[in-house]
């Protein structure tokens, strides 16, 4: 049986994992990121360019019927990348976040339980943080679609 917690957490960790043997395969279109996060908080800091796996709120879906429940979830895939050219660290940003999300696609086969995951939203605008302006962010999100059994 997969409880709902079971499932949050195969798909967190299996979004992180798919990003993580990017960044390590030379080649794997990820292969600048020093660092893949979970969750919306770290310490210390980790070292950049980093990826952070974000989950949002997951629902339920209402129209289901029977045992088994049917639930959405989005998860925001952040890069964060340190650099003095706002310009450059914008671009960084910006393509690290797109090919961590196309490589987090990739879980629809890794987690007994998933429907379907698919692209939601991706922001291209590099935020700069007012605290440091040498770091930018880039998002991209992705919509999870899992079956619980409890």
């Amino acid at each position: 049986m997969a409880t709902l917690d079971d499932m949050v957490e195969s798909i967190l960790d299996a979004v992180g994992d798919a990003i993580q043997a990017a960044a390590d395969e030379t080649g794997g279109g990820l292969d600048e990121v020093v660092s893949v996060v979970r969750g919306d908080r770290s310490r210390p800091m980790p070292d950049l360019p980093a990826v952070w796996i974000i989950p949002q709120p997951a629902t339920y879906d209402q129209a289901d019927f029977g045992d088994d429940e049917q639930w959405v979830m989005d998860v925001s895939i952040a890069a964060l990348v340190k650099n003095d050219d706002p310009e450059i660290g914008a671009r960084t940003a910006q393509r690290i976040a797109a090919r961590a999300r196309k490589v987090a696609l990739t879980i629809r086969h890794e987690v007994a339980g998933l429907v379907d995951v698919t692209s939601r939203t991706f922001d291209p605008h590099a935020r700069r943080s007012e605290q440091n302006r040498a770091l930018s962010w880039t998002d991209a999100t992705i919509r999870v679609t899992f079956t619980v059994t409890d």
